[in-house]
């Protein structure tokens, strides 16, 4: 049984604290939509009885650090008079709601993601974090001042026209400079307000492009919808330890703040070990040395005929013989996106290709500073396994904390560094 003397893992209830299991299990991984977590407790004299339900918000801690909040989906009694009675409890993060219930069908015009994740993410995350709006709302705001500018324009300079208009009407100008000088005039208000209609063009075609519209169809949830559209934002979504929505891109720019070691045990350095299971795969199924991708845009009246045309071409050099790996997209619509959309693909199929899978005891790691960090996600690893030959900075995208009578472990995931949506 683990006791409280060693590192606490807490599971508080309604300002309850409970820290006596048989067995526990906390996960978080980048890639999945939901973090969940599993608790083992004796109940042997039924002291665990209606203490904790379904549907009860949950905090998970380390040793006072939040580690994950959420809500309980599961709950169940067990047992037998020989082996013991006990309570397993299982659950989710906060995000386990938003991939449940469906979203409530409404209609938004040019939303931006933040938008879209603080409507559709109702009362269970109450705090969100977008990477790249600022700059995607620099565009707009600075669209919306030619627009205004020019508008601005027609105002002044339309007034002053229909001004000498009526001039020219008192005074009575001659025939042939009155025809002459109305005819200028109306040229210069066609101008002004071809100006106008240009900019307000470009602002609404700004505008659907960096925040298309969304319609919620009947059925979907509302997590199908936000990494729908943090996928076409090439970022990933996830929910931080405090229970706050994430959607931005991995955290490539920081130093690694922690050190795996695995040398053989004729290597001098043996004792600087700190890995006690590896698992590291490699695997060119997936990956291919060129992708190609069709623009399937279909006609339309300005460029009839123009469908499929757009072509867009990534290689990857690292694959050592030719694979060619050929995709269609409906919604592209020029060159350039096609050669994103391409490079989307190669990026993210070359990340997923090579894991590092790592088993340590306990759950921190002194990493390079003086005081030991507990084990995160969203994170980079400085790794030297010279037991299979990987050398260099990872980056973590699972972390899996799990304890029984047999001691603490944690379970790493590492993906290549600056691949995929760099």
């Amino acid at each position: 049984m683990l006791t409280d003397r060693d590192t606490k893992i807490v599971l508080e209830i309604n300002n309850e604290r409970f820290t006596r299991w048989q067995s526990y299990d906390i996960e978080s991984d980048l890639l999945q939509p939901a973090d969940a977590f599993s608790f083992k407790a004796p109940n042997l004299h039924g002291e665990m009885a209606q203490k904790i339900h379904r549907g009860d918000f949950v905090s998970v801690l380390l040793d006072d650090t939040v580690q994950m909040r959420g809500i309980v989906d599961d709950v169940s009694y067990s047992g037998d008079a020989d082996s013991g009675f006990f309570v397993d409890i299982r659950g989710r993060d906060l995000f386990g709601q938003l991939i449940d219930c469906s979203a409530p069908l409404l209609h938004l015009k040019n939303p931006t993601l933040k938008t879209i994740a603080e409507t559709l993410g109702g009362p269970w995350i109450g705090e969100w974090a977008v990477d790249n709006e600022d700059n995607k709302q620099a565009l707009i705001a600075k669209a919306e001042y030619k627009r205004n500018q020019a508008s601005w324009r027609k105002q002044k300079e339309g007034t002053a026209l229909e001004i000498r208009r009526e001039v020219a009407d008192r005074y009575r100008v001659t025939s042939d400079n009155k025809t002459e000088l109305l005819a200028e005039m109306d040229e210069k208000l066609a101008q002004i307000d071809g100006d106008l209609d240009a900019a307000t063009r470009n602002l609404n075609q700004i505008r659907a492009k960096l925040f298309p519209n969304l319609k919620v169809e009947p059925g979907q949830t509302a997590m199908e919808i936000l990494e729908q559209r943090a996928q076409k934002a090439l970022m990933l979504i996830w929910c931080a330890a405090n229970g706050a929505g994430i959607i931005g891109k991995p955290a490539y720019s920081l130093d690694p703040i922690y050190r795996l070691r695995l040398y053989p045990s004729t290597d001098g350095r043996c004792g600087e070990n700190n890995i006690k299971a590896a698992s590291v795969h490699e695997s060119m199924q997936n990956v291919y040395s060129e992708y190609v991708c069709y623009g399937n845009a279909g006609n339309t009246k300005v460029k009839y005929g123009t469908g499929n045309n757009y072509k867009g071409i990534a290689r990857d050099d690292t694959i050592p013989i030719p694979r060619t790996l050929i995709l269609t997209d409906g919604d592209i619509k020029n060159v350039q996106q096609a050669k994103e959309k391409a490079e989307a693909e190669r990026d993210r199929r070359r990340f997923e290709s090579i894991s590092l899978d790592y088993t340590v005891p306990g759950h921190y790691n002194e990493g390079f500073g003086s005081e030991a960090l507990p084990w995160q996600i969203d994170t980079l690893v400085d790794v030297d396994d010279q037991i299979s030959g990987y050398k260099g900075v990872y980056y973590v995208t699972r972390r899996r904390f799990s304890g029984d009578e047999s001691g603490r472990w944690t379970e790493i995931t590492l993906h290549e560094s600056g691949v995929w949506l760099a």
